[in-house]
């Protein structure tokens, strides 16, 4: 007899979506379908070699499989949680935000002339550093930004003279680049306009600097330079606009209009495009590390050799404002603060929230004196880990650099249109402020101290540095203990204090930022010290009139104190190290002891090292007639 097929509805438990479950759930059902058919051949699913459970671990595979990437598709439509950079970066652009690309460092390059004639070297002359990149030598080009007059050799003494220098190659100085004459202009070419709408061209190069990029469009003889925009929808159909578009690989892309939100480039028109190649954090190089030409404008390569041979040249600073690309998590933090401005500033936190959307627009606070006097304080992109103490300034955080104030005109201008009328908007920068931090820890036995201690370093450093800070930060040694109770091998870790290098106020050992400050953790202000683990008393004073026996000797623990009369006595030890915590019979040090007469009175006095770890007591007897 055929067994029939029940019609009764099998409850399905969706919450089985790993391979366990699935594979425990798959089992069961066979066993309840298989086994009312013959009961003396029971189907056990506990068979490894069994065909049957083979095939459902095969199926619960793939279920989990299955799983995961239904999990991965929802995640990856949430900004939050997505983790793929070309999603990040789409759900970025829904919300109209640009994350910020490649920016250059700066260094100051001086010449020194040894020929008896001025040496003069123009606007664009590419400069050579040699790096170290992941163990492997990399070869940097760094620009000259204006024209510079090397003055002759006189008396003996060299002429010198300096200029700044920008890390990156204007790709329009390229052989395959240059102008063929006429009305053409140097640049990448990018394509012909095909007169549709929504036409997107990307540039050859994956590294392009931010802020360098100048898109021409032809029209009829003449190429005419097009704005770019953030939106294309704030534009109208004659607007000779475009904007950019970032992938995940650090391509950027030219976006035209459709003829309705920005003008479309006419059919067969050539586009081209001038920008620089470069930028990152590698151009943050140490001084001495540019020290070649490279090429000369106007002169050939046997004039450039010729010059070399006459001029010196080296990096008298370090490289500083080189940053990376936007990281994914700056990204999904800053992107949906943007949206929820509504493109108009109103609060004080819309103002901050909409200077974000300004591409190398790091942080941003807004404070107001009253209602129509706002101070917005702007402060650059930089992703974990940068090297940069104070970013948009020089080496010291001294003086603003060009960085900062290309940032603060960009903010200004982008503000325009959503500050409300009779709001007088101020951008300021931000004022950096080193801290001095000093702490104790104590490691675990089986790990090195040294080690250890190296690792507090870089995880203070790491979690503390400008990335993960923002205006008017509070810091308290709670915060900093948190985070180094973390690292591997911290048995205990005590902050004594973390406060302003300079200006502290007296009694306070936290961090109180003001609206304008962000403050600045760097290895040179930190103080650590591993803890203690001497536990010996130096001394122990008893009272007048009374003998200790034996003398005291402080590496024996036990001792008679003799001749008291009194109902109670105090005693007076010492630690020979300072930081040592003393306990007698579990009180303070200066709490009396009682001690009645015709009785013994037992005194423990207990030494926790520094380490909170070693201890050592000592016990004193008082026999008391």
């Amino acid at each position: 007899m055929v067994a029939q097929v029940s019609n009764i509805p099998t409850a399905v438990d969706y919450t089985s979506r790993d391979y366990y479950s699935l594979r425990d759930e798959l089992i069961a059902r066979v066993k309840a379908r298989v086994n009312v058919v013959d009961a003396n051949r029971q189907w056990t699913g506990e068979d490894p070699a069994d065909f049957g459970v083979a095939l459902i671990e095969a199926f619960a595979y793939m279920g989990d499989i299955v799983s995961y990437y239904i999990d991965r598709i929802a995640n990856e439509t949430y900004l939050p949680t997505a983790t793929q950079r070309k999603n990040i970066i789409n759900l970025a652009n829904i919300y109209g935000y640009l994350p910020s690309g490649y920016r250059s460092a700066v260094t100051t390059i001086q010449f020194t002339n040894t020929d008896t004639s001025a040496v003069v070297l123009p606007a664009n002359t590419q400069l050579l550093a040699e790096v170290i990149c992941d163990d492997v030598v990399e070869q940097l080009i760094f620009t000259t930004s204006e024209e510079v007059t090397v003055p002759a050799l006189v008396g003996g003494v060299a002429g010198t003279a300096t200029v700044s220098a920008t890390h990156g190659e204007d790709v329009s100085l390229r052989a395959e680049n240059l102008s063929t004459g006429g009305n053409d202009i140097a640049g990448e070419f990018l394509g012909t306009s095909s007169g549709a709408p929504n036409q997107i061209y990307t540039l050859a190069e994956n590294q392009v600097v931010e802020g360098s990029i100048v898109v021409y469009v032809q029209n009829g003889d003449l190429y005419e330079p097009w704005e770019q925009v953030i939106h294309l929808a704030d534009y109208g159909p004659r607007d000779a606009v475009y904007s950019l578009r970032l992938d995940e690989d650090n391509f950027v892309s030219v976006v035209f209009g459709d003829g309705v939100s920005g003008a479309i480039p006419n059919i067969y028109a050539g586009i081209k495009a001038v920008y620089s190649v470069g930028g990152g954090e590698v151009g943050n190089i140490a001084t001495g590390l540019v020290t070649d030409f490279l090429s000369v404008p106007g002169k050939t390569e046997s004039e450039v050799a010729d010059i070399a041979a006459l001029v010196t040249l080296t990096n008298t600073t370090v490289g500083i404002g080189g940053v990376d690309p936007e990281s994914n998590d700056s990204i999904r933090q800053n992107a949906p603060k943007l949206l929820s401005a509504f493109n108009r500033a109103v609060s004080l936190a819309d103002y901050a929230e909409l200077a974000l959307g300004v591409t190398n627009a790091g942080k941003a606070k807004a404070e107001a004196e009253s209602p129509t006097s706002v101070t917005l304080y702007v402060a650059p992109q930089r992703n974990v880990g940068s090297l940069d103490a104070f970013p948009g300034f020089n080496a010291t955080g001294a003086v603003v650099t060009s960085e900062w104030t290309t940032l603060r005109d960009d903010v200004q201008e982008f503000m325009t249109d959503k500050t409300q009328i009779g709001v007088s908007l101020t951008v300021s920068p931000p004022t950096y402020v080193p801290v001095n931090v000093s702490l104790t820890y104590a490691t675990l036995p089986q790990y090195d101290a040294a080690v250890v201690e190296q690792e507090i370093k870089n995880t203070l450093l790491t979690e503390f540095d400008y990335a993960n800070l923002d205006f008017g930060r509070n810091i308290t040694p709670e915060d900093i203990e948190f985070v180094l109770k973390q690292v591997d091998g911290v048995r205990w870790v005590q902050v004594a204090s973390v406060v302003r290098a300079s200006n502290q106020p007296v009694g306070i050992t936290s961090l109180l930022g003001d609206p304008d400050e962000i403050f600045v953790f760097q290895e040179t202000g930190i103080t650590i010290a591993a803890a203690s683990s001497d536990a010996t008393l130096a001394s122990l004073t008893v009272p007048g009139g009374t003998t200790l026996s034996p003398t005291f000797n402080s590496g024996f623990y036990s001792y008679n104190l003799l001749n008291v009369t009194t109902n109670q006595i105090t005693l007076t030890p010492a630690a020979t190290e300072t930081n040592a915590k003393i306990t007698i019979n579990g009180n303070a040090v200066a709490t009396p002891i009682d001690t009645p007469a015709g009785g013994v009175t037992n005194i423990a006095i207990v030494v926790t090292a520094n380490d909170n770890s070693t201890v050592k007591v000592y016990s004193v007897t008082v026999s008391r007639p």
